[in-house]
């Protein structure tokens, strides 16, 4: 069955998430319109929920939601000069209302931060995760929002051990992982090949062996 909102300013960054704890909402999908306005709409009936006007985006957005809580974020020129930041929206009554986060912002001058995935699917908060152009070595970066509404985020850590390649075109990947871990996918900077890492929640990090570089080695095998 093919379901459409109405929708006919969108231009580019579309995500889409299921929400499989919804009671009524079991839609939610971000994208930016054609004059690079954030939007963020949800099913039954569709309806708008949170419009962000004229932002200098990157206009690529992912969102997840998991029961009442909901998260978006991009990628957003902070500085007015190209610096690009990651900024959030999250909420815990499915977009009735929200609260606006900036998770990482360059220095005056300072490199960019690119590639943003979000993940609500546990139910117990938000992860976010990120790459960071450093130089020899550019981390994927990890934050998570387990608290109340009005509690900070946790501090970053990083998740990789392999110079992560950072561009426009790479983005890095989040899941969750049942009952208590998140998986994080990137792709390495000399050969772009896949990589995987496995982050315990609440505590980071934890690797074993899928972190290879090459698909061919990844187990299938459940620990």
């Amino acid at each position: 069955m093919e379901d459409s909102p109405g929708i006919s300013d969108a231009c580019c960054g579309l995500d889409l998430t299921f929400n499989p704890q919804a009671a009524t909402h079991d839609l939610f999908l971000s994208y930016f319109d054609t004059g690079s306005d954030l939007r963020v709409w949800r099913s039954n009936f569709w309806e708008e929920v949170l419009h962000v006007w004229q932002i200098d985006s990157r206009n690529r957005s992912r969102i997840s939601a998991a029961g009442d809580e909901v998260v978006v974020c991009y990628e957003l020129d902070l500085t007015g000069t190209g610096g690009y930041g990651i900024d959030v929206w999250r909420s815990y009554d499915a977009f009735d209302s929200y609260v606006f986060d900036v998770i990482a912002e360059p220095l005056p001058g300072g490199t960019n931060y690119y590639g943003c995935d979000v993940t609500a699917r546990n139910g117990e908060g938000f992860a976010v995760t990120y790459t960071h152009e450093e130089g020899d070595f550019d981390p994927v970066y990890f934050r998570r929002h387990a608290g109340a509404p009005g509690d900070p985020w946790e501090d970053r850590v990083v998740v990789n051990e392999t110079d992560a390649a950072v561009t426009t075109i790479f983005r890095t990947s989040l899941t969750w992982l049942p009952p208590n871990h998140y998986g994080v996918a990137f792709v390495e900077s000399v050969s772009a090949l896949p990589y995987f890492d496995r982050v315990a929640s609440p505590s980071p990090i934890f690797t074993d062996g899928f972190e290879s570089g090459d698909t061919a080695a990844w187990s299938a095998t459940v620990p």
